[in-house]
């Protein structure tokens, strides 16, 4: 190791304490490829005028000034493995690359998010001519048979993740052709958690003031809008804040709530459960008397 990559790797110790994330891209988005392909790697998050150190597998592969990305020309199998990225003051988390020796490969992209629209590709060995390709899903049927070698999937949800394959024929020049079948697992994370409402006080008497929260747990969408409604009505339209106010209530503020949280390209959306609000009559207290004032004379 060199006496540069001695010293960052000090620095990075030294302030390991407050890191922050930095995500590892593929360029093809496809988490395996096949042998002899190539591939580039992006570390994205920091400035380019940084140190960058690559890993793999928890090796040190490369370092230098501005250096965020990471290029395999011609992939051989043991270049599989898990990549990360570091600067001076934050880490990636890993990211793995499966090169495997095979005639037919069934390509699935990484980071894949409810809502997105990918692409799964039915990859045959670079060289080979290759015949109609079939795709299926999980229980075994056929969701695309046009003979396209890509397929496509449009504003995904939860429910596309698991298992798929594909069928090719490969012919092997003057060889007889086979037909090859490659499976392989799309991973679909979660954008944010359903919402669930919290109303503040829990108990709201007549005239009181009343706030809603509609909270939920985001993990990748920063820009989400939020809605209200009392039963079938809206009471809140669409909008960046997720509390609703109510000021002075009253009874016809009672009612069955729910909050809808959503992105602003509509591909996602996701409603909370109903929480019934009863506003509570003012009554005073036990052994609360009326002050009584004389009149004066």
């Amino acid at each position: 190791m060199s006496a540069l990559a001695l010293v960052l790797l000090v620095l990075i110790f030294e302030n390991s304490g407050a890191q922050d994330k930095l995500v590892v891209s593929f360029t093809p988005n496809w988490a395996s490829i096949i042998r002899g392909e190539s591939i580039n790697m992006t570390c994205n998050g920091a400035d380019s005028t940084q140190f960058y150190v690559w890993y793999k597998d928890q090796k040190l592969v490369k370092v230098g000034l501005g250096v965020n990305q990471y290029s395999i020309d011609f992939a051989y199998t043991w270049h599989s493995g898990d990549y990360l990225c570091e600067t001076v003051n934050a880490t990636s988390d890993p990211v793995r690359l499966d090169v495997r020796n095979v005639n037919l490969l069934l390509q699935v992209p990484h980071s894949v998010y409810e809502g997105d629209s990918v692409s799964l590709r039915c990859h045959s060995y670079p060289g080979y001519s290759a015949g109609g390709t079939i795709f299926y899903n999980k229980d075994n049927e056929i969701i695309q048979s046009t003979g396209e070698e890509t397929l496509s999937l449009e504003k995904i949800s939860m429910g596309a993740a698991g298992h798929y394959s594909c069928k090719k024929t490969i012919f092997y020049g003057n060889q007889n052709d086979h037909q090859h079948i490659a499976e392989g697992t799309l991973a679909v994370k979660e954008l944010f958690s359903s919402p669930h409402l919290d109303v503040n006080p829990q108990e709201v008497t007549n005239g009181a003031n009343m706030t809603l929260t509609c909270n939920r747990m985001s993990k990748s969408a920063p820009d989400l809008l939020f809605a209200f409604y009392r039963g079938k009505k809206t009471v809140k339209e669409f909008s960046p804040s997720n509390k609703y106010q109510v000021w002075s209530t009253k009874p016809n503020h009672s009612g069955n709530y729910t909050c809808e949280v959503r992105t602003s390209n509509y591909n996602v959306k996701k409603r909370s459960p109903v929480l019934h609000i009863q506003i509570q009559a003012h009554y005073p207290l036990s052994g609360e008397k009326k002050k009584f004032k004389p009149n004066k004379i």
